[in-house]
């Protein structure tokens, strides 16, 4: 491919792209390419090490940041949930199935999104839905391409109400009728937890988040929402308390 009539170099997603598994393969492109180029990078997050790496690709730029001292999206709802905290790693998982279980039976969604930081557990969880007549699609790494936008496509043609995802629909997805993103376990990061929580509430519609945190995790994870200016509560004692919170109704209950 001849790149002498390229004009504009574009990075979406640019601090996933910036990361050390592409950067080589970015620097590769961008050599390639004429030098009177215009480069646009564009992110949802703004972390300090994406602008050191942007540097050596932009000249003088101009930087629109929108949200600066408020990143919470607009017209989403974010709650956590504590659930007791145990060494024993399946201990904490059916702690986590049983609210998990109580939110999908009682507030109402259209589509909802839930994050799992690990594939086999992806899996687990979907069959345990499944076992409580609740039936889950499941899109990790671990799938091929083919299983993968097969669940896209079920998704985005609502043929399925729920997803199990590790982070790979955390950005650059949008199903406009997920109104509702459960965090199974937390994301790693505050980047990370802004793009799974933006899933929810696409093209102006309202959504929720619900972030499921051990009693051992609540302060570190108060902490970084705090930080991040993320404003976020706890989950009302009864659910019936916040689907009158939060008007995220559009389909019958199960």
């Amino acid at each position: 491919m001849k790149t002498t009539s390229v004009r504009l170099f574009v990075l979406d997603e640019a601090d996933k792209l910036l990361h050390e598994s592409f950067e080589e393969h970015i620097s590769w492109i961008y050599a390639s390419l004429p030098e009177s180029k215009q480069v646009i990078a564009l992110s949802a997050t703004y972390p300090l090490e994406m602008a050191a790496l942007l540097k050596k690709y932009l000249n003088s730029p101009s930087v629109i940041r929108l949200g600066v001292d408020d990143p919470s999206l607009l017209g989403l709802a974010q709650f956590y949930k504590v659930v007791p905290h145990s060494h024993q790693v399946g201990i904490v998982f059916r702690h986590k199935l049983q609210t998990t279980v109580e939110i999908l039976q009682k507030l109402q969604f259209s589509q909802c999104l839930i994050f799992i930081n690990s594939q086999a557990r992806a899996k687990s969880l979907v069959d345990a839905l499944r076992v409580k007549r609740l039936p889950a699609d499941l899109i990790a790494g671990n799938q091929t391409q083919t299983e993968r936008l097969t669940s896209l496509a079920r998704l985005k043609g609502f043929k399925c109400r729920i997803l199990v995802s590790t982070d790979l629909t955390a950005r650059g997805i949008d199903a406009e009728q997920v109104n509702l993103v459960i965090n199974y376990d937390l994301p790693w990061d505050i980047e990370t937890y802004l793009h799974r929580t933006g899933r929810a509430g696409r093209y102006g519609t309202s959504g929720t988040c619900i972030s499921l945190v051990t009693s051992e995790e609540l302060e570190s994870f108060l902490s970084l929402c705090k930080g991040a200016n993320v404003r976020i509560a706890a989950l009302p004692d009864t659910l019936e308390e916040l689907a009158a919170m939060v008007p995220v109704v559009r389909v019958s209950p199960w």
